[in-house]
């Protein structure tokens, strides 16, 4: 592993790795994290409003077994990263690129995609037919065995179902507590379309037949469309909409209820990578050798990207700071891109194809894996905006509700620290020792945090420390924010 983070913040990052587990964290019902599944969420949108590096810097790299190839790294709400490679292990890594953990499986992981559930449960599917549920610490859990590879990445339903299709067919429908199955619907063809889930819990998914099926909860069929190529990339979900791209080089807009065609734009290429949808509703996906843009309403094209190689990842998207979509990308000419409304914001040449799906973590840092057998992780802490943290016999701060939920006003109180001569300042940091909010001072009683960030925004979910000091003295603690 290269690791070119800043001294002061791998001090700072170490310090937050090496503190004790929240407790009370394993029983309590936790979003997954920042970007726990292929494209962020079950509808699959690719969208977060993380804002990431305005620059290409590279912060680390960490090798893997083999190959990187369409498995793409999650991240959970500790800020591990997953990613699968060729070579049939599944790797955990923290945030400085440590490899926490790698779990080998019984076939290659070159789909393998991996995804987190509510309780940190790590599901990836592989080419030996099973479905792998592994414990947070890496050990296994269950199995559940298909009919054939698994080679897309899982899909996991508000009630903790998770949903994969197999190249025997069939979209299984698996209970997370043991991995018996619930039921199956058999396409007509090899299912490589990882399944989405829209708000009311229909499942939709493409197969080599070139049909859009979408399949009620119970594993009924509620409509089914044809297209005129094999569909390989996973629906994108956005409002009453369902996007999907096909290999007859259309992009297809349904409306998700009825299954009626609402447009379709023809391309002039096979597409294989999976839509994304940005905050406006813009739709990008890879087309050929370009990253495409179109209008949710007609379709029409917004922008064309041109790439050096054929563009097989699938677009991450983030708001930039006056909400215009970054829209970042690889290819395989080597380079991940990072394009803001047609223009090209920065790039970073690793030299070996990227066709990996990017990952948007804590802090902004982008991760994607590459055919070298590489993670890669780019991004840059700013100085400024990292606090140190108080030595781990620093005083604890009380801290509740906690576990907070979205609504939750968290009450910041450390005993006995709020006497001294100072007026105290808190200030809030994410995993990655990024400062997300400082409070305003007071000289005494308990101070209140709202959940947002110094521009008024609802934080993700996720572990957040907290800094207490007047001065004199400090204390430390650390708050989840939840669904």
């Amino acid at each position: 592993m290269n690791r070119h983070l800043k001294t002061a913040a791998t001090g700072l990052v170490t310090a937050l790795l090496l503190a004790p587990v929240l407790t009370g964290l394993a029983t309590a019902s936790l979003d997954p994290g920042p970007w726990p599944m292929f494209h962020r969420d079950a509808a699959h949108t690719g969208f977060t409003d993380l804002h990431v590096s305005d620059t290409s810097a590279l912060s680390w790299t960490a090798p893997l077994s083999d190959s990187v190839e369409y498995s793409s790294p999650v991240v959970n709400i500790h800020g591990r990263i997953l990613i699968g490679d060729v070579g049939k292990e599944i790797w955990s890594f923290d945030l400085t690129g440590t490899a926490r953990w790698n779990y080998h499986t019984g076939g290659n992981l070159r789909y393998g995609t991996p995804a987190v559930g509510d309780d940190q449960t790590v599901y990836v599917g592989s080419a030996d037919g099973n479905l792998y549920a592994l414990w947070p610490s890496g050990t296994l859990r269950w199995t559940a065995t298909t009919g054939g590879a698994v080679k897309t990445a899982p899909a996991i339903a508000e009630d903790g179902t998770i949903y994969v299709g197999s190249d025997d067919g069939k979209l299984y429908a698996i209970r997370p507590e043991d991995g018996s199955i619930a039921w199956t619907y058999a396409a007509n063809d090899t299912i490589r379309s990882s399944p989405a889930v829209g708000p009311d819990g229909t499942i939709y998914f493409g197969s080599n037949d070139g049909f859009l099926r979408a399949v009620f909860p119970t594993g009924s069929l509620r409509w089914e469309g044809a297209t005129g190529g094999p569909i390989k990339g996973a629906p994108a979900i956005y409002r009453e909409r369902v996007m999907v791209g096909s290999g007859d080089g259309f992009l297809y807009c349904i409306d998700r209820r009825t299954g009626d065609l609402i447009w379709a734009t023809y391309t002039g290429n096979n597409i294989r990578s999976s839509p994304a949808v940005g905050i406006t509703g813009k739709i990008y996906v890879g087309v050929g050798d370009d990253i495409m843009c179109f209008h949710d309403d007609d379709g029409e094209p917004c922008f064309d990207f041109p790439t050096g190689g054929q563009v097989r990842s699938s677009p991450a998207v983030t708001a930039g700071d006056d909400s215009v979509d970054v829209v970042i990308c690889g290819s395989d000419d080597g380079t991940l891109y990072a394009v803001r409304d047609g223009d090209l914001l920065w790039s970073a040449t690793i030299g070996a194809p990227i066709r990996s799906s990017p990952a948007i973590g804590l802090g902004g840092f982008v991760y994607v894996g590459a055919t070298d057998g590489i993670l890669y992780a780019f991004g840059e802490l700013d100085p400024a905006a990292v606090d140190p943290l108080p030595p781990r016999s620093a005083t604890r701060i009380s801290l509740a509700p906690n576990p907070a939920r979205a609504d939750d006003v968290v009450r910041i109180d450390p005993a006995g620290i709020a006497t001294g001569p100072g007026a105290a300042v808190v200030s809030i940091l994410d995993p990655m020792g990024r400062r997300v909010r400082r409070l305003p001072a007071q000289t005494s009683g308990s101070i209140l945090w709202d959940g947002k960030d110094e521009g008024g925004r609802p934080v993700p979910t996720g572990v957040y420390w907290v800094r207490w000091t007047n001065g004199t003295e400090a204390a430390i603690g650390r708050v989840v924010r939840i669904r």
